[in-house]
């Protein structure tokens, strides 16, 4: 049966037939590789994961929250969406959880459970361990540990005794304080700025398991302030300093971290998670990168919110252009994050419950795929309201945690990350297309976000595949997803299979709206003699990879019937960095000294005369 045959075949499946409605033709270049897919698509900014969900305290004070980690569907949760990076924060949360956080009394300001340090302003004070106190810090990142995910650390909130204004003034533009940075004391710069960057070296110390503890929390990126050009109601939000006091403290953060040949090179620093809402925003971030230019300051990347004020906008793309701009003039060598985006507008939220914001959402993606943006976390993981009823921000509902219709997208969208080479495409919207290969193309993943049709139309989607690397036959998936699939449970419905061999295939896709959203869909090419192989080894025992964790040296050895022999062994960090390579004679058992690596979570990608296989180790 040829290519045109299987198109007919799906039509004729869908049940829908192309008598009306706009028609789109898009070409998929199987040996045009234009860059890289990064899962922008999981990585999420998620700061109640310890305080959790529940109802605002200040209207409802006897009502408890519930920790992430204490929902049932937490860890389910976690590991059906499988998120790369969760941006979390080293003390400042949404809804407050116990009014003791809007208090006057210092007494109680100065040891909430989020007061991570508690002692003197001094750095003689900043080396004493015995003021620290890490347990609501450490049940965020054990959390996210229990189910495997790198944090993000946000480091933006001024402990009591460090801050220049310890009177409690909240500046929330109403009575009722909804962020605990409202209150004054969180966000002044501090009085010392070298014993605030030391408190600060020593927390980062300590989530390498250098600094009162001995655990490695895996993470790479540390995040200094949040929002710092943030007015509300003519107040500064988020920092209550100039420009000039946040270039001061950044860089004496800076300075600590430089000095410390233990953690220097093993993280990223940057700043500053900048709202550039306004002309005066604009000045306010490029004071800052002037200062950090004319100072040769260390800038590993350089951070932004760039919300849309349209209100069904998830991303303001000039807002990158600006960052970049800004990056391109003043540090060259900083990426470029985005810690926060998405839909703010009250009047809009229902619309983030649907998957056509999803379908929208996925141009913005391909955008930041454009301009090589590292990270985008997405606002946000889990519901934190419970007592209104209204739909509220969230990928996950809450009590219990399960998925909405937009994690079952992103989960949908995962299918890309075992072909990491992204496709050139063109065509009628190509901005929402992304296709990639993998290294030994072997796979090639198409996904579509295809938006809702106008009304009583069905539209009409032409794809041809063109150039496929396959020598033999292989084997073509279509997956759709639309919310009528998403009530029905129906999470990755196979709408079409079939085998071709052809160079160059076509496919329509032919679709109507479905309760007032678009579809999704992903369509699979993976040659059916590697495939065998391949799936032979996705499972993991057949490979042993010990002792995990280890301090000297790793072992492999093969533990099937089926003669497996080892040919080539990559050494990957947690960033996707390359750090080993080991090019092996067809090996049956093999070892390794890791002893020089430092301590943190590895991937090894495994070349054996059956395929290839990635594991996982921890070195100590």
């Amino acid at each position: 049966m040829n290519a045109i045959k299987y198109a007919i075949l799906l039509i004729f499946i869908l049940g829908i037939m192309p008598a009306k409605g706009q028609v789109f033709n898009l070409e998929v270049k199987s040996d045009s590789i234009i860059g890289e897919i990064s899962p922008l698509w999981n990585d999420y900014w998620e700061i109640n994961i310890q305080h959790g969900y529940g109802p605002h305290t200040w209207f409802f004070p006897n009502i408890p929250h519930t920790p992430f980690i204490e929902d049932p569907g937490f860890v389910d949760a976690m590991d059906f969406l499988k998120p790369r990076s969760i941006k979390v924060s080293i003390g400042t949360f949404i809804y407050l959880p116990h009014v003791d956080y809007a208090s006057q009394d210092t007494n109680i300001l100065k040891t909430l459970p989020t007061e991570f340090y508690r002692g003197g302003n001094s750095l003689t004070e900043a080396d004493n361990p015995d003021n620290y106190y890490f347990d609501y810090f450490d049940q965020q990142l054990d959390a996210l540990d229990s189910v495997d995910v790198e944090p993000f650390l946000n480091i933006d909130y001024m402990p009591f005794t460090l801050a220049s204004n310890q009177n409690p003034i909240y500046h929330s533009g109403s009575l009722i304080p909804f962020y605990q940075v409202d209150n004054e004391i969180r966000t002044v710069p501090p009085q010392s700025n070298e014993v605030y960057a030391r408190v600060v070296r020593n927390v980062i110390r300590h989530t390498k398991g250098l600094f009162k503890g001995s655990k490695d929390y895996g993470i790479t990126y540390y995040e200094i302030w949040n929002e710092p050009d943030h007015p509300t109601n003519n107040f500064p939000t988020f920092w209550r300093g100039t420009e000039y006091q946040l270039y001061d403290m950044y860089e004496a953060i800076v300075n600590e971290i430089n000095n410390d040949n233990e953690i220097s090179n093993e993280i990223k620093i940057g700043c500053c998670s900048f709202a550039i809402l306004n002309a005066d925003q604009v000045n306010f971030a490029e004071t800052f990168l002037t200062e950090i230019n004319n100072n040769n300051t260390r800038l590993d990347f350089l951070s932004i919110h760039p919300y849309s004020s349209d209100p069904f906008g998830s991303l303001d793309t000039s807002k990158l252009t600006l960052a970049q701009n800004g990056i391109d003039l003043y540090a060259p060598n900083a990426e470029l994050i985005n810690t926060e985006w998405g839909i703010l507008n009250g009047s809009s939220l229902a619309f983030t419950n649907t998957l056509e914001h999803d379908l929208v959402n996925f141009k913005d993606i391909s955008m930041m795929l454009d301009r090589d943006v590292k990270f985008a976390h997405y606002v946000n993981l889990v519901e934190y309201e419970t007592s209104n009823g209204n739909p509220s921000l969230g990928v996950f509902t809450n009590n219990p945690i399960q998925e909405k219709v937009t994690a079952v997208a992103r989960t949908n969208m995962n299918k890309l990350l075992e072909t990491p080479n992204r496709l050139y495409i063109e065509g009628d919207f190509n901005e929402y297309v992304i296709a990639g290969k993998n290294d030994d193309e072997s796979k090639i993943t198409i996904t579509i976000a295809a938006l809702k049709p106008e009304a009583n139309q069905t539209y009409i989607i032409n794809l041809d595949v063109a150039n496929i690397p396959f020598e033999s036959d292989y084997q073509v998936t279509v997956y759709e997803l639309s919310e009528t699939n998403f009530d029905n449970g129906q999470y990755f419905k196979i709408i079409n299979e079939f085998v071709d061999s052809l160079e160059t295939i076509s496919i329509s896709l032919n679709y109507d709206e479905d309760q007032n959203s678009g579809r999704l869909f992903t369509i699979v090419l993976e040659d059916d003699n590697i495939s065998s192989t391949r799936n032979f080894l996705l499972e993991k025992k057949n490979v042993k990879l010990y002792p995990n964790p280890t301090t000297e040296q790793i072992i492999l050895e093969t533990t099937s019937s089926k003669k497996i022999t080892f040919q080539e062994v990559v050494v990957i960090n947690l960033i996707g960095e390359k750090i080993k390579h080991y090019q092996l004679d067809n090996l049956e058992k093999t070892a390794f000294d890791v002893s020089h690596l430092s301590n943190g979570l590895y991937f090894l990608k495994i070349k054996t005369s059956q395929g290839e296989v990635t594991l996982k180790f921890i070195k100590q």
